[in-house]
C-alpha cells in the first residue's frame, strides 16, 4: 500500500500527525535567531609579538622573519601576511576552509614554544588569536550628564560596563573618548636646572612619599601594638609638600628647617587636570565618550541588542541623578529592518502564489489545501533550521522564497490529478488515491532533481570560500523545505482531499450564483482557449521542427554573445546602510591637533550638506587618523541614502588640501577592494615612486573612485646618536638618557592619589611651552655618576625617516594601490582597463614585481569553481531522470530545456541593467532543478500514453495538453513568489534580488520554451519506440503477462 492510499484511508491520523509537528514547530521557532548574514567561521589565526621599544624594521629582521620562516610549514596554510610596527610584529595565518583550526593551533603552538628561545631577550612571548568576526561591537552607548567628563568616563569604566558585562550574550564593553582625571606636576626647565632635578627623580621621590604599609607588630607591657606605616598623599598639599632634594644637610643632631629641604611646591605647580591622550571622541560637536558592546562568539548579536535595550532601563535606575545612558548607534536595528523586508518579500510572494492557485483551480476549497501545505511546509522547515542552530537571516529566508515557490509544485500537480479524476465522476476518496497514486515517482523524481542540484554546492563549500559558507545555510533550508513539501503533498493533500476537505468539482457541485458561474465559464474558456492554440502552436512546432529549433538555437546563440557583453561582478553592490563612516588619512608625522582641526572642518561640511542624519560622532586618532560617523534613521525612515551623502559631500572634502578621505557604507559580505594592484620589492623607493605613479594612473581612469596605497610615506624622526663614551665617563647610562627624553615630551607617570572611590594618577611634565624644539631638548639635564650632565655634550639628533609599518606578504615586502567602484560599473569591464593604462604608462623597475588581485581575479576564482557545480548538478540531474525513466534518451531530451533558461535569464538582466555575480550563478543552479520538472512531468505523462500504444505525435500533442495547467500553475507561483524578492526587495534586500531577478526570467523562459521543444526532441529521439509497439521482443511486451 503506497503511503498516499494509507494517508486517504486514515485521515485524522495524518492530521493529527501534522497538528501535532506544528505544535512542536511553534515551540521551537521562536528560538530562531535573527541576523543579516549567515555565521561564518573565517579560517585565520594569528601571532602577535610585543618587542620593546624598537623600529619596525628591527621587527621586521630580528622577530617577524624569524616567525615567518618557522610558521611556513604548518599544513594546510594556504597564504600568509604579517605586519611589522614599532615595538610589535603582527603575523595573519589564513588556511583553507576545510582545515581544521584546531589541529593547526596545535602546530603553531609547538612551533612557538621552539622558537621562542631564538628571539630577542626583550622580545616578548608570541601569542596566538583566532581569528573572530565577532570582535566587531555591535552597539556604542553614550553617558551624558552634569557630571565632569572625568567622572563620567570613570562612572562608565567602573559602574555602567560592569553591569553591561553581566547581560547575557555580551562578551566585552570599552569605553573611548572621555578624558581620565590626573594630578599635572608641570616643572619648568630653569627649576630643574637650578636645583639640579630631573624629571624621572622627581616622580621617584613622589613615589617613594606616597607610602601605606605595615611595619609588623610591637609588643609592650603585655600588649600587641601593629606598626602601621601611612603617608599616602590625600590632598594637592601633601603632594606639594613632597621633599624633592635637600639644599643644605646639618650636622648630626642639628634641627632641619625649612631652608635645609627643597620640596616640590618650590620647582613645580601642582593643579587638577585632565588626560585627553588616546581617542578624543566629539559627539554632534561637544566632547563626549562612548561604550562599546561586543557579543559573545556564539551568541546572536540582535538578540543580545535586545537584551541590552532591556537593560538600559536598569542601569539607569542605578546611576546618579541627572546622568544617563543612552543608545548611540545599534548595528542591529538595519538588521531587523532589512529582514522585516525579506519578510514582506516573502508574506507578498506567498499571497500572489496563492492568488494564481485560485485563480487556475476556481476552488476554494483546493486553493485552502494548497493553502494549507504551504505555512505547514515552512513551520516545519522552521523547526528544522532550529535544530540545526541556524538563523532567520537573508540567506535563509532567500532559502524559504525559492521554497514557497517550489513547495505547493508537488501539491498543485498532485491536487490537479485528483481534480481530474474526480471531473471523470470518481468519488473523492478513490480520486484522491489514484490522482496522488499516479503521479508519485514524478513529483519524488522532481523533487530528488531539484534536491540534487543544490548538492554540489555543499560538496564544493570549501573551495567556494566565503561564498560556500555564505550559500550553504540557503541549500540547507531549501533542502529542507523541498523534503517537507513533498511528504506534506503525498500525505497531508491526498487525506484532505479525499474526505476532511472533500475537493469537488463543477461536476459534483455546480455553481449556483449566476454571475460565479458567468465568471467560472468565462475563466474556463479563456483556459480552454488557451489549451487549444497551445494545441495548434505545438501541432504547427512537430511539423515544422527544424524551423522551430533554428529559432531557439538562434535566440541561445544571441543570448550567449550578449552574456559575454553583461558586466560581471562578485557580488551584488551594498547600497543600503543605517550609517556612513567617513575616514580622514593626513601625512605621517600631523600633529593631531591639526588632525582634529581637520576633522572639524570636515564636519562643519556635513554639517551644511546634509539633513536628516541623528548623530555625527567624531574620533581624532592617536596620529594622522581620525574618523567621522554619520548615524543615519533607520532604513524606513531615512531621507537620505548612504550614496547621496558620499555625493553631497565628497566633492568638498577633495578640496582640503592634504587630507584624503575614505567613505565606507554598505553591508557586504565580500572583504577586500575592488580593484588591487600588488606591488612587491625590498627597495622602498623604487616601490614608493611605482606606487604614486599608479595612484596617479587609475585617478584618471573614469569609474574608480577611492584610488589610495598603503605605502605610508616615511614618517620624520630624529634619531637619537648617544656618544657612549662621553656617556660612559660622566656615569649616564643609555636608559637614563631615553628616559629622561620620554619624559620630558611625553610626561611620566609618578604614582597615584585616592579622590573618594577615582583613583587618579599623579604625572610629572614640563609644560608644553618648554619643548617646541631640539635646542630646548639639549639644554635638559640628566643625573650621571658625577653630577648633573647636559644632554648637549651627550648626543646629537639626526634627521630621517622611517616606515610606521611593514607588510609582507608569503615572505616578501609588498605594497598594495587599491580602488572602489562607482555605482553601476563592474569589475570585468574595469580591470582590462587597468591593467592596459598601467602597461602603456608606468615604467616598471627591475626591483619591483607587479600583479593583480581584486574582486576580478576572485570572480575568475570562485566562477570556475561555480561552473563545475553546475556541471555536477546538471551531471547529478542526468543519473535520477535516468533513474526514473530507465530510459538514457529521455533524460537527454529534458536537458536540452536547461540552457535555453540562458534566453530568459540574459533577457532580463539585459533589460535591467543590472550585472550578473555569483549570487545569480546560485539562481542558476537552482534553475537547473526547477525548469527540468516541468520536462518530468510533460515526459512521463508521454510515456504513460506510448505504453498504451498511441502514436508519439499524438501522445506528445495529448500529454502536453494534460499538463499544460499543472506546468503553468507551478511555474506561475515560482515567479510570483520570487518577483517581490528580484523586482522590489525594499531597502536592504539587495544582496538577494540577483537570484530573485534570475529565476524570473529563467523560469520563464525555459518553461515557455519546454513546453515546445521538450516534445519536438520526444519525436526525434523516441519515434522508435513506435516500430516496437508490437515487436514480441521488446522489454514492454515481454513481461506484459508476466505476474511475479
Amino acid at each position: 500500500m503506497k503511503i498516499s492510499e494509507l494517508s486517504v484511508r486514515q485521515p485524522v491520523t495524518i492530521s493529527m500527525l501534522f497538528a501535532l509537528i506544528c505544535v512542536v514547530s511553534a515551540i521551537f521557532v521562536p528560538r530562531l535567531g535573527v541576523a543579516l548574514f549567515p555565521s561564518v567561521t573565517f579560517p585565520m589565526l594569528s601571532v602577535s609579538t610585543t618587542y620593546g621599544n624598537v623600529g619596525p624594521a628591527e621587527v621586521e629582521q630580528n622577530v617577524t622573519k624569524l616567525l615567518e620562516s618557522r610558521l611556513s610549514v604548518v599544513s594546510g596554510l594556504k597564504s600568509m601576511t604579517s605586519t611589522s610596527s614599532a615595538g610589535r610584529s603582527n603575523i595573519s595565518l589564513e588556511f583553507g576552509y576545510d582545515t581544521d583550526l584546531t589541529e593547526a593551533s596545535d602546530a603553531i603552538n609547538q612551533i612557538l614554544s621552539r622558537v621562542v628561545r631564538m628571539l630577542p631577550d626583550e622580545c616578548d612571548t608570541p601569542i596566538l588569536r583566532k581569528f573572530d568576526i565577532n570582535s566587531m561591537p555591535i552597539m556604542r552607548l553614550t553617558v551624558r550628564g552634569d557630571l565632569p567628563i572625568s567622572e563620567l568616563k570613570a562612572l562608565a569604566e567602573d559602574k555602567i560596563a560592569p553591569l553591561l558585562e553581566r547581560v547575557d550574550g555580551v562578551a566585552a564593553t570599552n569605553v573611548s573618548g572621555g578624558a581620565n582625571k590626573i594630578i599635572r606636576v608641570d616643572v619648568t626647565e630653569n627649576r630643574l636646572r637650578a636645583y639640579g632635578l630631573t624629571l624621572s627623580g622627581i616622580a621617584s621621590s613622589l613615589a617613594v612619599r606616597n607610602i601605606q604599609s605595615s611595619g609588623g607588630t610591637m609588643t609592650e607591657d603585655g600588649k600587641n601594638y601593629q606598626i602601621f606605616v601611612d603617608e599616602k598623599f590625600r590632598t594637592l598639599d601633601d603632594i606639594r609638600q613632597t621633599v624633592v632634594a635637600g639644599v643644605s644637610i646639618p650636622a648630626v643632631g642639628s634641627s632641619v628647617t625649612r631652608s635645609n629641604v627643597v620640596r616640590l611646591e618650590d620647582v613645580a605647580e601642582v593643579s587638577d587636570s585632565y588626560d585627553y591622550s588616546g581617542n578624543a571622541v566629539y559627539i554632534d560637536g561637544v566632547p563626549g565618550l562612548y561604550i562599546s558592546v561586543t557579543n559573545e562568539t556564539d551568541s546572536n548579536s540582535t538578540s543580545v541588542a535586545e537584551a541590552v535595550r532591556d537593560a538600559i532601563p536598569e542601569i539607569n535606575a542605578l546611576l546618579p541623578f541627572g546622568v544617563e545612558l543612552s543608545i548611540l548607534s545599534d548595528n542591529t536595528t538595519m538588521i531587523s529592518s532589512t529582514m522585516n523586508e525579506v519578510y514582506n518579500s516573502a508574506l507578498q510572494g506567498a499571497v500572489l502564489a496563492m492568488l494564481v492557485i485560485l485563480l487556475f483551480l476556481r476552488s476554494m476549497k483546493g486553493t485552502l489545501i494548497i493553502g494549507l501545505s504551504m505555512p505547514i511546509s515552512i513551520l516545519v522547515t522552521l523547526l528544522g533550521m532550529s535544530l540545526l542552530d541556524l538563523t532567520l537571516n537573508m540567506m535563509t529566508m532567500t532559502g524559504l522564497i525559492l521554497g514557497i515557490g517550489m513547495i505547493v509544485d508537488s501539491s498543485i500537480v498532485v491536487l490537479d490529478n485528483i481534480h481530474r479524476y474526480r471531473e471523470k465522476g470518481d468519488n473523492s476518496a478513490v480520486a484522491a488515491i489514484k490522482g496522488s497514486g499516479e503521479v508519485v515517482i514524478a513529483i519524488t523524481a522532481s523533487t530528488l532533481t531539484t534536491l540534487c542540484v543544490f548538492l554540489p554546492v555543499l560538496i564544493y563549500k570549501a573551495e567556494l570560500e566565503n561564498l560556500g559558507q555564505m550559500f550553504g545555510d540557503m541549500v540547507v533550508t531549501v533542502v529542507l523545505s523541498l523534503t517537507v513539501s513533498l511528504f506534506v503533498s503525498i500525505t497531508l493533500v491526498p487525506a484532505l482531499s479525499g474526505s476532511i476537505l472533500r475537493l469537488n468539482t463543477r461536476v459534483q457541485k455546480p455553481l449556483r450564483n449566476p454571475v460565479v458561474r458567468r465568471i467560472d465559464e468565462a475563466i474556463e474558456r479563456l483556459f480552454q482557449r488557451i489549451e487549444d492554440g497551445y494545441a495548434r502552436s505545438l501541432s504547427f512546432a512537430l511539423r515544422n521542427r527544424l524551423l522551430v529549433l533554428t529559432f531557439v538555437a538562434m535566440l541561445f546563440g544571441l543570448s550567449v554573445i550578449q552574456f559575454l557583453s553583461l558586466g560581471l561582478s562578485f557580488a551584488p553592490q551594498a547600497r543600503t546602510d543605517d550609517s556612513v563612516t567617513i575616514s580622514l588619512t593626513l601625512p605621517e608625522g600631523t600633529d593631531n591637533s591639526i588632525t582634529e582641526s581637520i576633522l572639524f572642518q570636515a564636519q562643519e561640511i556635513i554639517v551644511q550638506k546634509v539633513k536628516g542624519y541623528k548623530s555625527l560622532i567624531l574620533t581624532v586618532g592617536t596620529g594622522n587618523t581620525g574618523s567621522i560617523q554619520i548615524t543615519l534613521p533607520d532604513i524606513k525612515k531615512q531621507t537620505i541614502t548612504p550614496e547621496e551623502v558620499r555625493n553631497l559631500v565628497q566633492k568638498d572634502l577633495a578640496g582640503i588640501p592634504g587630507a584624503t578621505f575614505l567613505f565606507t557604507a554598505g553591508r557586504s559580505f565580500r572583504p577586500g577592494s575592488a580593484i588591487d594592484v600588488r606591488l612587491s620589492s625590498e627597495d622602498q623607493t623604487a616601490v614608493a615612486d611605482t606606487a604614486a605613479r599608479v595612484v596617479e594612473i587609475l585617478k584618471g581612469i573614469p569609474g574608480l573612485t577611492e584610488v589610495k596605497t598603503d605605502l605610508e610615506g616615511g614618517s620624520p624622526q630624529y634619531t637619537v646618536v648617544v656618544d657612549r663614551d662621553r656617556a660612559a665617563a660622566f656615569g649616564v647610562s643609555v636608559s637614563a638618557i631615553s628616559s629622561e627624553i620620554q619624559a620630558a615630551l611625553n610626561g611620566i607617570q609618578s604614582t597615584t592619589i585616592q579622590y573618594g572611590n577615582e583613583e587618579v594618577s599623579i604625572r610629572v611634565y614640563l609644560p608644553d611651552y618648554e619643548i617646541s624644539s631640539l635646542s630646548d631638548l639639549t639644554r635638559l639635564s640628566v643625573k650621571g655618576t658625577k653630577g648633573m650632565v647636559s644632554l648637549d655634550n651627550l648626543v646629537s639628533f639626526q634627521p630621517t625617516t622611517a616606515p610606521r609599518t611593514i607588510s609582507r606578504e608569503e615572505g616578501l615586502r609588498v605594497n598594495h594601490v587599491t580602488a572602489a567602484l562607482e555605482l553601476g560599473t563592474t569589475a570585468n569591464r574595469l580591470q582590462p582597463i587597468v591593467e592596459k593604462a598601467i602597461a602603456e604608462k608606468l615604467a616598471l623597475p627591475d626591483s619591483v614585481a607587479l600583479d593583480y588581485g581584486g574582486e576580478a581575479q576572485d570572480l575568475s576564482k570562485s566562477g570556475g569553481t561555480m561552473l563545475l557545480v553546475i556541471l555536477i548538478a546538471v551531471i547529478l540531474v542526468f543519473i535520477v531522470m535516468a533513474a526514473q525513466f530507465e530510459s538514457l534518451v529521455d533524460p537527454l531530451i529534458i536537458l536540452v530545456s536547461i540552457p535555453l533558461l540562458l534566453i530568459g535569464v540574459v533577457a532580463v538582466y539585459t533589460v535591467s541593467g543590472q550585472a550578473f555575480n555569483l549570487f545569480s550563478a546560485v539562481g542558476i543552479v537552482a534553475l537547473v532543478g526547477i525548469v527540468v520538472n516541468n520536462g518530468i512531468v510533460l515526459v512521463d505523462y508521454t510515456n504513460g500514453l506510448m505504453k498504451n500504444k498511441i502514436p508519439v505525435g499524438d501522445a506528445c500533442i495529448a500529454a502536453a495538453r494534460n499538463r499544460l495547467r499543472p506546468i503553468l500553475m507551478t511555474t506561475l507561483t515560482t515567479v510570483f513568489a520570487t518577483i517581490p524578492m528580484g523586482f522590489f526587495p525594499g531597502e536592504g534586500g539587495e544582496q538577494m534580488q540577483p537570484i530573485g531577478v534570475t529565476i524570473v526570467g529563467g523560469i520563464l523562459s525555459g518553461a515557455v520554451l519546454t513546453l515546445f521543444v521538450t516534445p519536438i526532441m520526444y519525436t526525434l529521439l523516441n519515434k522508435r519506440r513506435e516500430k516496437r509497439f508490437y515487436d514480441p521482443d521488446s522489454l514492454q511486451n515481454m513481461l506484459e503477462n508476466y505476474q511475479s
